[in-house]
C-alpha cells in the first residue's frame, strides 16, 4: 500500500470546502492551469505527470460544469486535494526552492493518480468520444478545456 503524503488530510478538507463554492473552485483550476503552464518543457516522468495533471484539471472543469458525472465524490476530493497542494506555494517543500518544490508537488499528484488512474482513463475516453461526436477539429491529443 502506498503511504499517504503528510498532511494530505488537511488538503482533502480544503478540497471538500471548495466543492460548495463554484467561484473558488473555478479560480483554483485557473491557478492550477497557470502554474502547470510554467512547467512546460518537462520531459520523461515529469512530462507524463504534467499531462496527467492537465487531464485531471480538465476532468474537474467538466465535472464542475455538469458535463461529466461519472466520478465519485471521493475521487473528486482526492484529485482536488492534490490540485490544491500543487497550487499552494507553502506546502511541505516550498515551491520557490528550485526542483525540490516541484518534486514535492509531483509526489503528491502521483500519489493521487495511483488511486484514480482507471477513472482518469475513463474520462479520457469520454472526452475523445465527445470531441469525435462533435466532429471537433481540435480533437487531437493535447487539446484541452484549459484556456
Amino acid at each position: 500500500m502506498t503511504r499517504r503524503p503528510g498532511r494530505f488530510t488537511a488538503y482533502e478538507n480544503r478540497a471538500k470546502a471548495l466543492l460548495g463554492s463554484p467561484e473558488k473552485l473555478s479560480r483554483l483550476l485557473r491557478q492550477a492551469a497557470s502554474r502547470l503552464d510554467r512547467t512546460a518543457g518537462a520531459s520523461g516522468r515529469f512530462g507524463a505527470l504534467r499531462t496527467d495533471l492537465a487531464d485531471l484539471i480538465d476532468l474537474l472543469r467538466a465535472w464542475a460544469a455538469g458535463e461529466y458525472k461519472s466520478v465519485s465524490a471521493g475521487f473528486v476530493v482526492t484529485i482536488l486535494a492534490a490540485v490544491v497542494y500543487f497550487v499552494t506555494p507553502l506546502d511541505a517543500v516550498f515551491d520557490y526552492i528550485p526542483v525540490a518544490g516541484l518534486l514535492d508537488d509531483a509526489a503528491v499528484v502521483a500519489f493521487a493518480l495511483r488511486s484514480t488512474r482507471d477513472t482518469l482513463d475513463a474520462f479520457r475516453r469520454w472526452r475523445g468520444e465527445q470531441q469525435a461526436g462533435r466532429g471537433d477539429a481540435s480533437a487531437a491529443e493535447g487539446d484541452r478545456y484549459l484556456p
